[in-house]
């Protein structure tokens, strides 16, 4: 079998529920994951005294409380989105701006909101998120509709919830320990436990190993730039900043994978790599598929790897690419923003030499 045709059908494919009536295995890693951070924030932040609830976040004005009771409040917001694109009905109307203005006009309503609230809100709005996700079937999470809020490109379900409500928590909580100079302590060990919880296969069952592990082990070989080098890959951009914060590194590139029109979860095209105190690690790995020779070998589903949905980058794109999909996997570097994010929240471009 072609490495395309398995990646054709990693696309099109559609997992049923893990059990007859049950809730699927991915939407309750999705609940699952959303309640982790949740919790992750509601445990920090009970600790907090009335300086540090009161204490604005750099670069975002708002204090401690109110993002923490932000957090809480859009959570139905994110889900009805999400919901939405489930049902096949596209977003429009709603951009990034609004947003932006949703956000300010809440700051204001509840500048002086207590803990007390904000930490009833969290709990109750995140346990009915979970819930909502536990509905949703594998159809459902794979369905793909336009988007406003994404210049009108068309995403999944999953995507939607991976990149708001999934991740919210996690990335706010994240914003709040760096402002207030203190450690997360716990978090990993909670969403692990968790999703191992969720994800436990019966016994005698082979677990599918999951994208992270898969990308782990074929680049394990290949975590200097020498190494990339001799294996085939090529630096290909100077380091990636972020528009705000964090960056991507530097991306090494194997140009026959590029070209191919195919994706495969052992052989990314891209190779990540941040040089921090003299030396250049490897610290995640790019799956990459210009998007005309994808639809033209595979109609006109999104690609999706292990579950994982892809990000389209339309054209006139800083890459100088032709409008592609692509898909981080930050293997070898936790990433506070989500393993499968664009930007890495830690990852620096100053310890860079050259272009």
């Amino acid at each position: 079998m072609s490495v395309t045709k398995t990646r054709q059908e990693q696309a099109g494919a559609r997992e049923t529920t893990s059990i007859a009536g049950g809730p699927s295995a991915r939407a309750a890693a999705l609940a699952a994951r959303l309640e982790a951070g949740a919790r992750a924030l509601h445990a920090f932040v009970s600790d907090l005294d009335a300086t540090d609830w009161a204490t604005p976040l750099p670069g975002d004005g708002r204090p401690v409380g109110v993002v923490v009771h932000h957090v809480a409040s859009v959570y139905p917001v994110e889900i009805d989105l999400a919901q939405r694109i489930a049902r096949g009905t596209p977003i429009t109307g709603v951009t990034v701006a609004d947003v932006h203005a949703m956000n300010a006009r809440h700051a204001v309503e509840h500048a002086e909101v207590s803990r007390t609230e904000a930490l009833a809100l969290l709990e109750q709005n995140s346990r009915d998120a979970a819930s909502a996700i536990l509905e949703l079937g594998d159809d459902d999470l794979d369905r793909v509709a336009t988007a406003s809020l994404y210049n009108g490109a068309p995403v999944s379900c999953q995507f939607v919830l991976e990149d708001h409500a999934v991740r919210h928590s996690h990335h706010h909580l994240a914003t709040i320990a760096r402002a207030l100079g203190r450690s997360v302590p716990g978090l990993a060990a909670l969403v692990l436990a968790l999703l191992l919880t969720v994800g436990a296969a019966p016994a005698g069952a082979q677990a599918t190993p999951t994208l992270v592990d898969t990308v782990r082990s074929v680049t394990r070989d290949l975590r200097t730039p020498a190494a990339a080098v001799a294996a085939g890959w090529t630096p290909a951009t100077g380091c990636v900043s972020g528009p705000q914060s964090g960056a991507m590194g530097v991306h090494y590139i194997n140009p026959n994978l590029l070209s191919d029109g195919a994706l495969d979860p052992e052989r990314p095209e891209a190779l990540i790599f941040e040089t921090r105190g003299g030396r250049t690690m490897l610290v995640g790995a790019e799956f990459i598929v210009l998007a005309d020779q994808w639809h033209a070998l595979n109609g006109p589903t999104p690609p999706i790897l292990r579950g994982q949905h892809f990000h389209l980058i339309g054209g006139a794109n800083r890459y100088g690419l032709p409008p592609f999909y692509e898909l981080h996997v930050w293997a070898w570097k936790d990433n506070p923003n989500g393993t499968f994010a664009d930007w890495h929240a830690h990852v620096t471009c100053d310890g860079t030499v050259g272009p």
